[in-house]
């Protein structure tokens, strides 16, 4: 069943085929001809721009009443989407019956574990603040830490910001970091048992300070939990670093280099 966080990112992305992004691209300029006719090109510059602002008009009101028709549909049917499972819960730990319904949580969960905690957003740290903390403001946020509320609920979160890559799902990067400076304890793993020492000694002298885009997600070095002789693979080198070609603006628009249509056209070759 399609939910709000679908039918959004459906309305929002432009459906422009190859052809059409070829032309895009290989059209001719014709800013120095029109200036040669000393026309005022002013009202067909303000048509153009309104027929593309018509547009995001139609697509708004398009998904509004997506939305709604949604909305109808799942309460004729008496059903829940994911999404209203989530609102709902953050609107009734907020409501004017909120303390009777933590107190019922709290008892019922005296602590709570939340993995890959960068993958979540806002809305769903409010609901879990608010029955795990007893002083955390509404639009606060914790990290792969451990927080406990004066009431005696233990929450621990699990995560790595480094692996957050589904903001196009609604997660919320800037939660995790506003939820890590709030956590009361911070833990962090200091030996990797999955790869190889050597890549693990590889990986930890490449990162530095810049690496990332955000001033508080630092680089933390870790040791590697196996063995030297533990699943090396012959002489190959525990990091290759390859060196992509610049495409130009063209190629990328055409869809030629660099995109699905390059690595069909290599998976196809004999």
């Amino acid at each position: 069943m399609a939910d709000r966080s679908g039918l959004a990112n459906r309305a929002q992305r432009p459906q422009v085929h190859g052809q059409q992004k070829q032309a895009l691209a290989q059209r001719p300029p014709e800013t120095a001809y029109l200036a040669t006719l000393k026309i005022d090109c002013s009202p067909f510059e303000n048509l153009a721009a309104g027929l593309q602002q018509l547009q995001v008009v139609f697509r708004r009101a398009l998904l509004q009443d997506l939305s709604d028709q949604l909305d109808k549909a799942l309460q004729q049917n008496n059903v829940l989407s994911f999404d209203d499972l989530i609102t709902r819960l953050a609107e009734a730990v907020h409501g004017d019956k909120d303390q009777l319904l933590i107190s019922e949580l709290q008892q019922r969960f005296g602590a709570a574990l939340i993995d890959e905690f960068q993958d979540t957003d806002n809305l769903q740290w409010q609901i879990f603040s608010r029955i795990f903390s007893a002083t955390v403001p509404d639009i606060a946020l914790p990290p792969a830490s451990m927080q406990s509320s004066a009431s005696g609920q233990f929450l621990y979160l699990i995560g790595d910001p480094k692996q957050a890559i589904y903001k196009f799902r609604g997660a919320d990067i800037y939660s995790y970091f506003a939820a890590q400076k709030q956590a009361q304890q911070h833990y962090t793993l200091s030996h990797n048992w999955r790869s190889h020492p050597d890549l693990v000694s590889v990986s930890t002298a490449v990162p530095t300070r810049r690496t990332f885009l955000f001033e508080n997600l630092d680089f933390i070095s870790v040791h590697a939990g196996r063995g030297i002789d533990d699943g090396r693979i012959g002489d190959t080198p525990p990091l290759v670093l390859w060196q992509l070609d610049q495409y130009s603006e063209k190629d990328l628009l055409d869809g030629a280099k660099g995109t699905n249509g390059e690595a069909a056209s290599c998976i196809a070759m004999p």
